[in-house]
């Protein structure tokens, strides 16, 4: 099991509970994670991203960028083409630490994005509509599988949040 490297997990975690009592807003989730663990991750995008099984497709239901994107709120795309065929699988974070072009088209995608390494953490049962969390950096290697722990415990933290925001919609 990946270890807290850095040493500032509990502190981060903390930081980030904080801030999410005050969210009325799935947005407000989204930028509360960027608030706190943006700067570590470098990020460029985070989302949350549901499994619509009937289309065999998934939708973005919310999203915080850092510059002009396609990809908003209400997009879908084939559930083959996104990491959440992975992590519906799993049910386990996935990381992309180093995105190449070379490595199909996905990836080829990501990097037009400017996305140089992402993690994607289930909120719960993705097979029965929990949605995703999906953190992107504009650094290669700014996810690794050193920061695991880190990401099981942002996407537990937020879980909860999520659920009480998409029950009060």
């Amino acid at each position: 099991m990946p270890t807290d490297p850095r040493g500032d997990q509990p502190q981060l975690i903390s930081a980030l509970e904080l801030e999410l009592r005050r969210t009325l807003s799935l947005d407000a989730v989204l930028a509360a994670v960027v608030g706190v663990v943006g700067e570590r991750f470098t990020l460029c995008r985070v989302s949350l991203r549901v499994v619509v099984p009937e289309a065999a497709e998934v939708e973005i239901v919310a999203v915080w960028s850092r510059r002009r994107s396609g990809l908003t709120r209400g997009t879908r795309m084939p559930l083959r083409s996104t990491t959440l065929a992975a992590v519906a699988a799993t049910g386990r974070p996935q990381i992309g630490s180093n995105v190449q072009a070379a490595d199909g088209l996905l990836h080829q995608l990501l990097g037009d994005e400017g996305i140089r390494s992402y993690a994607s953490a289930p909120l719960g049962d993705v097979s029965s509509g929990a949605p995703v969390l999906s953190m992107s950096s504009s650094r290669p290697n700014g996810f690794t599988d050193a920061d695991l722990s880190l990401v099981e415990a942002v996407s537990a933290v937020v879980a909860p949040h999520v659920k009480r925001l998409r029950g009060a919609a």
